[in-house]
Formats: C-alpha cells, structure tokens, sequence
C-alpha cells in the first residue's frame, strides 16, 4: 500500500508538471497569437482589428465578471448547461466568424485542394481522379465528399464551406463541455469551455478550409456519447461507433480513440474477468469500436 501510494503520489506529481508545462506553453503560444495578429490586422484592416480587440476585451471582461457571479441576475443566471451551451455557441461562432470576415485568408495549399475537388464533386466532373495526389492520398477524398452538399445548395464559393468549418467548431466547443461535465464541477467546465472558444489555434484555423474542424465534432460527439453512461444503450453504442467512422473518414484519426478504447476495453475485463464484466464492456466498447470498424 505505502509503495502504491508514494508511486501514485510521483505520478500525481509528474503529470501536474508536464500540464504546467504544457499550460506555460500555451500561454506563450497565446501571447506570440495575438502580436502576429495585431500586425497582420493593421496591415489589412485596422478598423478590424479594432473591433476584433473591442470583441476579445469584452469577453474577458464577461468571463471575469461571470466568475464573481455578478451576470444575468435573472431567474435563468445561467445555471442551466442548455442555456450556457447556447450562449457558449454563439459566442464561439461569432468570434469564428469574425476571423473569415475580417483576414479574408485566401486558400492555398491542401486547403486550396479541398476546395477545387469539393467544388468538382459537387458538379460531377471528377477531373481530380487523374490526379497523382490521390492515388497516394486517397483518405484525402471523404471530406470534400461530404462537404460537397453545401457547394450544390449554395454554389461554388467558399464562404458558405468556411461557415460550415465554423458552426462544427462551434458544436465542438459545446461537446468540450458537456464532456467535462462528466468529469469536472459545472463551474470548471464552463471556465475551461468558454476559454477554448477564443484558444489561438482554433482561431487561425477558421479561415481555412480544412478537414480538422468536422472530424473532431464527429469524434468528440462519438466520445460523449460513450462517457454518458447513464443512459447508455446498445443503440447509442452503434450510434457513437458510426460517429468514429465518420469521423475517421473525414480524418483519420478517429483510429487513435478506437484503439485507446479497445485497449481500455481488454485490459478492463482481463482485470476483472466476469461474464457481467464482459457484458457491459461489450456494450460500452466492443460494439462502439466494431461498428466504427
């Protein structure tokens, strides 16, 4: 016992530094964000950058504010999750969008490809099967497959394909947390929810037309639905494996969550081997992870 708990206690201790570092990091990276944009926003839109700064400062203002518990003195005071999810998609999509308007990003690039073969899907001329790309990169067709609906009903341009990008980042943002629900107190999960909707890295990636944005809302949708146990039922496992193959199709890596899970799954039942033990394991992972496959 006492050595079990002096290794769990260096554990404990090791994994707090690495998220301190990881938290320093970020924060530099966060610093290192905001300078470049500020000097690409004053080379391309000064009154943009004004607004985005104004936008930023008065969400965090909100956030500090709502900390003291001093917001919506209303009946609601956002204690309800449905409520701060809405108001957490909003928030995310509006920020999000802001950045497509205001930097413009032309594509280029994978982005560029994604792009010009959603546009020729959607039209049926699939001059992009002659391309060599492909022939190495075939997992590279799902997405501009899938995205290419939105090119039919709203014509070849790329804004509605980059609004798209932001809305499956915004209901990322929303499964963020309502995961950390599962693990963390309401009140830290909407802190570190409502902080990921403005994290840099999202945020210079909502310009472009990339696969990262709706293979992570499949994936993250795919894994609450697991955590959620409390209702959890043999549909919802087929549901949540049809969500990692989704996912997995658009970008490939929905395989890295599969074989965690699947790892979770034997090492669970060879550690407690019960033909009960071996019932719920199927449900909960086993049949996610077979349908995904």
């Amino acid at each position: 016992m006492v050595k079990n708990s002096v290794l769990q206690r260096l554990l404990f201790l090791s994994a707090m530094v690495c998220f301190a570092a990881i938290l320093v990091i970020d924060l530099l990276d966060f610093v290192y964000c905001l300078r470049n944009l500020r000097t690409e926003f004053y080379r391309v839109s000064h009154k943009g950058y004004l607004i985005l700064m104004g936008i930023l400062l008065t969400a965090v203002v909100a956030l500090l504010v709502y900390l003291k518990n001093r917001v919506l003195k209303s009946t609601l005071k956002m204690r309800s999750p449905f409520v701060f999810a809405i108001i957490l998609f909003i928030v995310s999509l509006s920020v999000k969008l802001l950045f497509v308007f205001i930097t413009k990003t032309k594509q280029y690039s994978d982005f560029q490809l994604f792009y010009w073969v959603t546009s020729q899907i959607a039209n049926k001329t699939p001059k992009y099967l002659s391309q060599p790309y492909f022939s190495i990169w075939a997992y590279q067709l799902g997405f501009p497959a899938v995205m290419s609906p939105v090119i039919k009903i709203f014509g070849i341009d790329i804004v509605p394909l980059l609004i798209a990008n932001c809305i499956f980042m915004s209901i990322t943002n929303v499964l963020l947390y309502l995961i950390l629900r599962e693990f963390c107190s309401d009140k830290t999960s909407r802190l570190v929810a409502f902080a990921y909707a403005f994290f840099p890295l999202n945020l210079s990636l909502s310009p472009v037309y990339t696969n990262q944005h709706l293979a992570a809302m499949l994936l993250f949708a795919g894994f609450y639905i697991i955590i959620y146990i409390q209702r959890f039922t043999l549909g919802k496992a087929v549901i949540a494996g049809i969500f990692f193959s989704l996912s997995n199709m658009v970008r490939p890596e929905a395989v890295l969550m599969i074989a965690a899970l699947l790892g979770y799954g034997v090492i669970t039942v060879l550690q407690r081997f019960s033909k009960e033990t071996l019932k719920v394991k199927f449900r909960e992972v086993f049949l996610p992870v077979g349908c995904a496959i």
